[in-house]
């Protein structure tokens, strides 16, 4: 009787400890994907935060390229560009103003026009979440222009063109450091 009891008791014990090896097996894995979400949570602040730094540097520098995706006119049609062909760069007291396409038939031999010109106001504000502002005046052959450019603080950009006519050019894309851009320049007006 007492070697059943002991054997009984032996048997309860063995199941009680695996049932308790397995409840710290599941909690070692909640533990384990918790620090995974923790860590890649981290790693994707740093990266924002390292993204803004570069965009406020690009910005107080005045060096910077709008690489566009998209075009929109004021009509609010929306089209797929090339971003190498279409961009709008600032290099200090210089600005340049592209659009074209891979047809190559336009007067700045890429398919579309190309505005170089002087910049004759920068004016930058932040706004309460870290975004930028940039309101630019440049002067070219073309005649006075007037750029907006909506800046958040991961470089996501558009930017309003508006010349002397009527009507406006809306570029949207990502500002990029000059010496990263991957641009394409045609032949200036």
């Amino acid at each position: 009787m007492l070697k059943v009891c002991l054997c009984c008791l032996f048997f309860i014990l063995s199941v009680y400890s695996s049932f308790a090896q397995i409840d710290e097996e599941v909690v070692s894995a909640r533990e384990k994907a918790f620090a995974e979400k923790n860590a890649k949570k981290e790693a994707k602040k740093q990266e924002e935060e390292r993204e803004a730094a570069m965009v406020k540097e690009m910005l107080t520098k005045h060096r910077f390229v709008l690489e566009a995706d998209y075009l929109s006119n004021g009509y609010g049609v929306r089209r797929s560009v090339m971003s190498n062909l279409n961009f709008i760069k600032l290099d200090s007291a210089r600005c340049i103003v592209q659009v074209g396409n891979v047809s190559g038939l336009g007067a700045n031999g890429v398919g579309g026009v190309t505005a170089d010109g002087r910049v004759s106001k920068y004016d930058l504000q932040v706004d309460k979440r870290g975004g930028y502002t940039l309101k630019v005046t440049m002067s070219s052959s073309l005649g006075y222009s007037d750029i907006i450019f909506f800046i958040s603080p991961s470089g996501n950009t558009t930017a309003d063109l508006r010349g002397n006519s009527a009507g406006m050019l809306t570029f949207s894309g990502k500002i990029i450091n000059p010496q990263e851009s991957r641009i394409f320049k045609g032949s200036s007006m």
